[in-house]
């Protein structure tokens, strides 16, 4: 469950979004459309979901199971998102991984801002890791492999997830940060 996520430049310390996830009521899904998951930062960077009212039902389900530890802004934390097959309470939301909130490059301007550096705070509770990986917040696309004579990479720009295999070490569940720089470095 996924409770509270800022992205912060650090060069400057403003922050250029800050999705609480408040906007429920517990026991219902994201609706569809622009500005379902509120932006609190101000800076316009609402998210939306694919699709909650038909198949394959891809929205997250507000809860109100969330952590006892206070947020550090002092704000109520008084919803989660539950991206789970089956959500902890309210209706059904057609089962399977629901990972589908995320900002529309053409009303979001944080799609556009080219970051010298980032802070991201994520809350989360993981209650299932199936063998696989779940992510928690990332940027989407192909960075590599478009231009001639360049590696093919299908890795995402920026995934911060929890691996469920064990790799690299051998230890199972780990927190897995890749960030692909302006280099094509992971």
């Amino acid at each position: 469950m996924l409770t509270t996520t800022w992205l912060v430049p650090v060069a400057r310390g403003d922050v250029a979004a800050y999705w609480r996830h408040e906007e429920g009521p517990a026991g219902t899904v994201v609706p569809d459309g622009d500005g379902a998951v509120l932006d609190s930062s101000g800076q316009g960077n609402h998210m939306r979901t694919f699709s909650s009212a038909a198949a394959p039902f891809t929205a997250a389900s507000y809860v109100s199971s969330v952590s006892p530890l206070s947020l550090k802004s002092g704000l109520a934390n008084n919803l989660a998102l539950d991206f789970g097959p089956n959500p902890a309470e309210g209706i059904d939301d057609g089962g399977g991984k629901n990972d589908d909130n995320y900002t529309d490059s053409a009303t979001a301007p944080i799609t556009l801002k080219a970051f010298q550096a980032i802070t991201v705070e994520l809350a989360f509770n993981m209650n299932v890791v199936d063998g696989s990986y779940q992510s928690l917040f990332g940027r989407d696309g192909k960075p590599l492999g478009d231009d001639v004579g360049e590696v093919d990479s299908p890795v995402a720009p920026l995934q911060i997830k929890i691996r469920g295999d064990d790799f690299p070490n051998g230890v199972a569940n780990q927190l897995f940060v890749e960030w692909i720089d302006g280099d094509g470095d992971i």
